[in-house]
């Protein structure tokens, strides 16, 4: 008389469903991450943007010496991040080039002249729990990592 097996049915869908489910909850992980990176380099982006067609003015985001305005629009701008995290760090750099050594400059003053250039760095920390942590109980399951993004254009107005 040949045996009955009725539980494997069972034991394979469940081996599946779970090797599906770290596949699925990994590759969701991977994508709020990325999303995140990708809305900051966007943000620098615009920030630099902005900086280099209003470089040189008189503009109150531009004005003030601690570039304050500059800095808050940038993090204003990265739409899935969160402006009020203490750590989010944006940092403004105007360059001159150098007249002999073309060699560029930092310089403190946001009002360089047009041809010169603006960097803006920002730096966003990425403390999530991953998804597929909620069904471990291991503590080393958190990731905190730093997601940077910087971007450099040319001044090309003073407006």
């Amino acid at each position: 008389m040949p045996r009955v097996r009725t539980g494997q049915a069972i034991v394979e869908a469940a081996v599946a469903f779970m090797a599906f489910m770290l596949i699925l909850l990994g590759t969701i992980d991977y994508g709020r991450s990325y999303l995140r990176c990708a809305a900051l380099q966007n943000a620098v982006i615009e920030g630099a943007a902005y900086a280099s067609k209003h470089g040189g003015s008189a503009t109150p985001l531009m004005n003030d010496a601690n570039k304050s305005g500059l800095i808050a629009y940038v993090k204003n701008a990265a739409w899935a991040l969160d402006p009020a995290n203490p750590y989010f760090a944006v940092q403004p750099k105007w360059y001159v080039k150098d007249a002999t050594t073309g060699e560029p400059t930092t310089v403190e003053d946001p009002t360089a002249a047009v041809g010169n250039f603006v960097t803006i760095t920002a730096t966003y920390p990425m403390n999530f729990t991953p998804l597929i942590a909620r069904y471990f109980t291991s503590s080393g399951c958190n990731r905190n990592t730093n997601c940077t993004a910087s971007s450099t254009m040319r001044i090309v107005a003073q407006k």
